[in-house]
């Protein structure tokens, strides 16, 4: 994103608002707050490099203004019970696996990117290398890599979810051989065509699933967001929690999901209810 835009401009010219014409440009063409974070902070760096060395008075991407990063929006996290049914009824629908791979922290650009040969269905892991991402200049649907080294991972799944795999492939399997026209690019999650599947559409067909398990309608998001307060609440470590979702760093997982989870803080409270007194 920035050599194209900055690279023809000398050093010793490159002014904030240069920086503030990459990030706008960014935003119009529909990338993230995250990414144009990412992007700030690249520069920002390498510009601290270039000050420390001399060749620059001033780092201009530090004195422009980070954009607003919204937080993840947590009110529609679904209960543990209202994961079975959602589960269950999404058995219905021909992206039952890829619910669930949303279920244990991939996000749905992420698991909609996914190929087989990131998949070990023996050893039960998916590896995150990919994302798909619909663009709102005209480009359609756009193969891209994870924001953060962090968020290209391994995640190792529930026998559930490898169970589901296996079903998916069998169908995908037979969808293939029935195709008149198949663009194979080894996709797991794929149109009857083998074309890359709109993160709209899987949206929609989420919408129906609540419907099915009678669940209120979320956001196929929500989902993720379970694969992290659920497993938080059960006592599973944060540090294996914000390595299966791919957090840029502990701290954002402690802070978005720790602090904000009633649950955990009604464990908190109990366990000092019982130190104070004396029960423990």
């Amino acid at each position: 994103y920035l050599t194209p835009a900055l690279g023809h401009i000398r050093l010793d010219e490159l002014a904030p608002e240069h920086v503030e014409r990459v990030l706008t440009d960014l935003k119009r063409r529909g990338l993230s707050a995250h990414t144009r974070t990412y992007t700030r902070a690249t520069l920002r760096r390498a510009l601290a490099i270039a000050e420390k060395r001399g060749y620059l008075a001033r780092n201009v991407a530090r004195l422009v203004e980070p954009p607003e990063t919204p937080r993840p929006k947590l009110d529609d996290t679904p209960t543990v019970e209202e994961m079975r049914l959602l589960m269950k009824a999404a058995k219905t629908s021909r992206l039952h696996a890829y619910f669930l791979t949303l279920a244990v922290g991939l996000r749905p650009s992420e698991a909609l990117a996914l190929q087989w040969s990131a998949v070990d269905l023996d050893k039960g892991s998916v590896t995150v290398s990919r994302t798909l991402q619909r663009m709102r200049d005209g480009r359609g649907i756009v193969a891209g890599v994870p924001k953060t080294q962090r968020s290209r991972r391994t995640v190792l799944l529930p026998g559930i979810v490898v169970d589901a795999l296996r079903e998916h492939r069998s169908r995908q399997l037979d969808d293939r051989a029935g195709a008149e026209h198949w663009e194979d690019n080894d996709p797991v999650f794929a149109t009857a065509h083998g074309t890359p599947i709109d993160q709209r559409n899987a949206a929609r067909d989420f919408q129906k699933v609540c419907d099915l398990a009678g669940v209120p309608r979320r956001r196929q998001y929500s989902l993720r967001h379970a694969a992290a307060t659920l497993p938080l609440e059960a006592g599973a470590r944060l540090e294996a929690v914000s390595d299966a979702l791919g957090h840029a760093n502990l701290a954002f997982t402690k802070d978005v999901y720790v602090s904000r989870t009633t649950a955990l803080q009604r464990q908190s409270a109990d366990v000092m209810d019982a130190l104070l007194r004396g029960d423990a």
